[in-house]
């Protein structure tokens, strides 16, 4: 009997805590749970992981390209972009097809605070150079 109430305890916490927070869209729905065991650069700045989920992230950005007229999510986590911006028109980093200097410095900035992810690294492994994910 103390079996079953210890289990129904613990139970009872586990329930009661709330599911950490995705670093994606929740539209993406979950991340594979289960990847390759390399380490590489994610598109959209996400951080780093393996290639397994890299290519997760790459289709679901090439999907909402597809279906949102070019438009791409931004990580959640970095906030809203800037409400002002400059009237340029650039490649952004990331992945993101074309956009302001402004949004491009801001999703520099973002990755790199949030997630350690530098453009260059993302760079590179598009490039090949890195054997991540190759644009398409």
């Amino acid at each position: 009997m103390k079996v079953i109430s210890l289990l129904a305890a613990t139970i009872a916490v586990v329930s009661a805590i709330p599911p950490a927070e995705s670093k994606y869209p929740k539209q993406w729905g979950s991340p594979p749970m289960f990847g390759t065991m390399d380490y590489r650069a994610f598109p959209g700045g996400y951080g780093h992981g393996s290639g397994t989920e890299a290519r997760w992230i790459q289709e679901h950005m090439g999907q909402e390209k597809k279906e949102n007229n070019g438009r791409i999510s931004f990580p959640p986590a970095f906030g809203e972009p800037p409400a002002i911006q400059t009237d340029d028109l650039r490649p952004l980093p990331f992945g993101y097809g074309m956009g302001s200097g402004t949004i491009a410095a801001w999703l520099e900035q973002k990755a790199l605070e949030l997630y350690g992810e530098t453009v260059e690294e993302y760079n590179a492994e598009v490039s090949g150079n890195g054997n991540g994910p190759q644009r398409k």
